[in-house]
C-alpha cells in the first residue's frame, strides 16, 4: 500500500492571538495502483507533534477533469487514533483529483487535494479472481434476505457475519460482488455496506472474505434479490 503524504497545512485560528496549528494529512489508497472498481481510502490526521488528531467530520470528493460527470462523494468513518476510513469506487479510468476535507473540533476546515491516475479495470470478476482456501473461515449474508424485492432507486443494505476470520487484522477484509462484478471492498472491522443505484431486474449479491493480498477465500455466500421496475409515470 502506498501512503501519499499530503504535507503540512497551517491553519489560522480565530481570535485575538495569532495562534496557528499544523495538521498533517496522510491518505492511503488500497489497492495499489488504483484501478476502476472497488477501493478503500484511509485518512490519517496528525498534529504538529505527530500525534493522532480527531475531527468532527472527514469528507471525500473525487472528480475527473474533462468528462461531464458528477463527483464521487463519501464520508469517512472514525477508526480510532486519528484514522478515518471509507469504502470507495472508481467509476472510470483516467486522472482523478481527490479532495479531503476535515472539520476539526474548533470548527476549522482543513482541505487538501491529491491527483491519482486510475487504471482500467483489471478484470477481477468473480469468475477469474485469485482464490485461496477458507481453512474454516466463513462469511454469511445476514441482509438482504434471499428473494427480497426493493423499490427502484432504493439503497440495498448489506450486512454480514464472520466466523474464524479477524477483520482488520493483517489487512483482512471482505468484498461485495453484484452479478459477478466487484462493487465494494470493506476494510477494517466493519460488517455493513450499501449498494445504491442498482438497475431494475434480478441480481445476485455475493460476499467473500479476502486477505491482505486481496485474494478472496473460495467459499462465500450469495442471495438473489429483485429491483422493481419504476412505477409508470414516475420520475
Amino acid at each position: 500500500m502506498l501512503w501519499l503524504l499530503l504535507g503540512l497545512l497551517v491553519l489560522s485560528l480565530a481570535g485575538c492571538a495569532p495562534a496557528e496549528q499544523a495538521v498533517q494529512i496522510e491518505v492511503q489508497v488500497s489497492p495499489q495502483p488504483p484501478a476502476v472498481g472497488p477501493a478503500h481510502l484511509q485518512i490519517q490526521l496528525l498534529d504538529s507533534g505527530g500525534h493522532p488528531l480527531a475531527a468532527e467530520k472527514v469528507s471525500l470528493e473525487a472528480a475527473m477533469s474533462g468528462p461531464e460527470m458528477p463527483p464521487v462523494k463519501a464520508l469517512a468513518r472514525p477508526a480510532g487514533d486519528g484514522r478515518y476510513e471509507a469504502p470507495f469506487r472508481w467509476s472510470m479510468p483516467g486522472q482523478w483529483t481527490l479532495t479531503v476535507a476535515a472539520v476539526l473540533s474548533g470548527g476549522q476546515t482543513v482541505t487538501r487535494q491529491v491527483n491519482l491516475d486510475v487504471a482500467p479495470a483489471d478484470n477481477q470478476s468473480a469468475a477469474n479472481r485469485v482464490l485461496v482456501p477458507n481453512h474454516g473461515a466463513a462469511i454469511h449474508l445476514e441482509s438482504p434476505p434471499d428473494g427480497a424485492v426493493f423499490a427502484a432507486g432504493q439503497v440495498v443494505p448489506v450486512r454480514v457475519s464472520v466466523e474464524n476470520f479477524t477483520l482488520g487484522e493483517d489487512g483482512n477484509h471482505w468484498h461485495v460482488y453484484v452479478d459477478g462484478q466487484p462493487q465494494r471492498m470493506i476494510m477494517g472491522n466493519i460488517l455493513t455496506a450499501e449498494l445504491p443505484d442498482l438497475p431494475p431486474g434480478e441480481h445476485t449479491i455475493s460476499v467473500y472474505l479476502s486477505n491482505g493480498e486481496h485474494a478472496d477465500l473460495a467459499e462465500g455466500d450469495s442471495v438473489r434479490i429483485e429491483i422493481a421496475e419504476p412505477a409508470a409515470g414516475g420520475n
